[in-house]
């Protein structure tokens, strides 16, 4: 009799370690299957990385707020600088980017009416501007001046960037564009390489942003009546085909804010939206 009582009892726990055991398997496997589904919905993983288009002009508050904006998010930024029209281009070839921010706002209109943007958020203003080493030592005080005297000046190309673009366009409004685009030494990709060819005496002359004089402590502006009403908006657009979509937007909104991304722009010369 007891040999019966303790042979049940033996079954009993046999079948308890077996109904444990499975359960544990069962549990593995639910906890696996859940694994590999978070690594095959990209969804439910946040975004690490976005891409923006940015205007060369742009590099110095855009690189302050890079480090800032990494360290505080925990989001890796990559920034592709070039010329506004540069950058374009490739947007409506490649769609490998998250955000778009040109020089001047004509562009972020071009890539609304080509289906590239969706939402846009203004984040400052500048002027194209005549650039000269302080103290003007070769009297450049008009249009004219750059007309008849023989100087080297450097401008962006007006087919590659926005400082080329809205200098071209007041100058044909104005009638003078014929007359001066000769008179023009080089033609650049970028206006950062503009700024970049006069502290080294490459150019005696060039046309930049009003908020890069900042960065050139030993040149000044020379005030010409045909730029005077020239205005470039800088405004960000979150780019249709963004893969991460909220946090373009949320970076966007940061950009925009004023106790944020435009304390950056203003520390750096740039003017409000």
């Amino acid at each position: 009799m007891l040999r019966k009582i303790l042979q049940r009892r033996l079954k009993s726990c046999r079948r308890g370690a077996a109904n444990n055991a499975a359960l544990l398997l069962l549990a593995s496997v639910v906890v696996l299957a859940g694994l590999v589904l978070l690594l095959l919905i990209p969804s439910a993983r946040p975004p690490h990385e976005l891409t923006v288009y940015c205007a060369a002009g742009l590099r110095e508050p855009l690189e302050a707020i890079h480090a800032v904006y990494e360290k505080q998010h925990g989001i890796h930024l990559t920034i592709h600088y070039g010329g506004s029209s540069t950058l374009l281009a490739n947007l409506r070839l490649n769609h490998d980017a998250d955000l778009f921010l040109p020089a001047d706002d004509s562009y972020i209109g071009l890539a609304k009416a080509d289906g590239l943007v969706t939402e846009t958020f203004p984040i400052a203003q500048m002027r194209p501007v005549l650039a000269v080493k302080k103290g003007n030592p070769l009297e450049l005080h008009s249009l004219n001046d750059l007309l008849t005297k023989k100087i080297r000046l450097s401008m962006t190309d007006p087919s590659a960037a926005a400082t080329g673009k809205l200098v071209k366009d007041a100058l044909e409004k104005a009638g003078h564009w014929d007359a001066f685009k000769p008179r023009v030494t080089v033609f650049k990709a970028t206006v950062s390489e503009v700024a970049a060819d006069l502290p080294v005496g490459a150019a005696d002359a060039g046309i930049i942003w009003d908020a890069m004089l900042q960065q050139l402590s030993d040149f000044e502006e020379v005030p010409l009546p045909e730029l005077a009403d020239v205005t470039a908006r800088v405004v960000v657009g979150v780019l249709a085909k963004s893969k991460h979509r909220e946090a373009a937007r949320a970076f966007a909104e940061y950009l925009a804010a004023l106790d944020k991304g435009q304390r950056y722009f203003t520390a750096a010369g740039f003017s409000p939206p």
